[in-house]
């Protein structure tokens, strides 16, 4: 949708693609790969934080739960809502499957209004 209403210029994918030089499934692998490992890397260092007391802990572990639960919401929302995938947005969460659209290639760009 945002590619097709020419707004893909802000994102990680759109990106990549300019600053790599890579095509859009090249990009889309990548910017998968990329959040998959700064996952783990959350994950780990979530496992290696040190303790700080009790009183200071019980933030710290609000504050981690609250960046997860952000990133899951966001996920959650992104395939809610027509942004992204236009009318198709439930197909593709179900399975993961995009179909890109051109600039000016856009019947759904009026949910975007």
């Amino acid at each position: 949708m945002e590619r097709a209403k020419g707004l893909d210029g802000n994102n990680f994918v759109t990106v990549a693609m300019r600053e790599k030089r890579m095509g859009i499934q090249e990009a889309a692998d990548y910017t998968a790969a990329e959040f998959t490992a700064r996952v783990a890397k959350f994950l780990d260092d979530e496992k290696a934080l040190p303790s700080f007391g009790t009183d200071i802990d019980v933030g710290v572990q609000k504050y981690i739960y609250s960046i997860t639960q952000w990133v899951i919401g966001n996920i959650m929302w992104s395939f809610d809502t027509p942004r992204y995938f236009g009318v198709h947005h439930d197909e593709v969460k179900k399975t993961r499957v995009v179909y890109v659209k051109n600039r000016g290639d856009d019947a759904d760009a009026h949910l975007l209004d």
